[in-house]
C-alpha cells in the first residue's frame, strides 16, 4: 500500500484504471491470505471472505491461485478483524490462558527475577 498508494490515486480522476487495479490486486490479495490462514485461523479466514463477498469457507489449497475474484466484484464495507492491541489485553489474555494458576505467579516471578539479575 505504501508503494502503491491508492488513496492518492484516489484524488486523481486521470489515475481510475491504475486505482481500480491497486483495489483488485489488495482484494485478491486478502482472499488468497484467507485461504493460506485457514489451518491458523479458521474463523478470521471465514470473516475474511464474508467481508469480500464470499460464501462459503476458504479451506481448499487450490483456491489460492490467483484470479479468484472477478474484475467489478463487490466487497462489503471494511470492519476490524481484531482488537487493537494494549496492554490491558495482553494482560486479559495471559489471565485467559494461564488464568490465577499457580504457574502464572511462577512465570511472574521467573520474569521479575531475570530483569533483576
Amino acid at each position: 500500500m505504501d508503494q502503491t498508494k491508492p488513496f492518492s490515486l484516489a484524488k486523481d480522476p486521470a489515475q481510475a484504471k491504475r486505482l481500480d487495479e491497486v483495489l483488485y490486486n489488495l482484494a485478491e490479495t486478502c482472499r488468497v491470505l484467507a485461504v493460506l490462514l485457514w489451518p491458523f485461523l479458521p474463523g478470521t479466514s471465514v470473516k475474511i471472505y464474508a467481508q469480500l463477498g464470499l460464501t462459503g469457507a476458504p479451506d481448499t489449497f487450490s483456491e489460492a491461485a490467483w484470479g479468484g475474484l472477478k474484475p467489478g466484484h463487490k466487497i462489503g464495507e471494511p470492519r476490524r478483524f481484531f482488537r487493537a492491541k494494549t496492554t490491558r489485553n495482553r494482560e486479559f489474555a495471559r489471565r485467559q490462558l494461564l488464568g490465577n494458576s499457580s504457574m502464572f505467579h511462577e512465570m511472574k516471578s521467573r520474569r521479575r527475577m531475570r530483569i533483576e539479575t
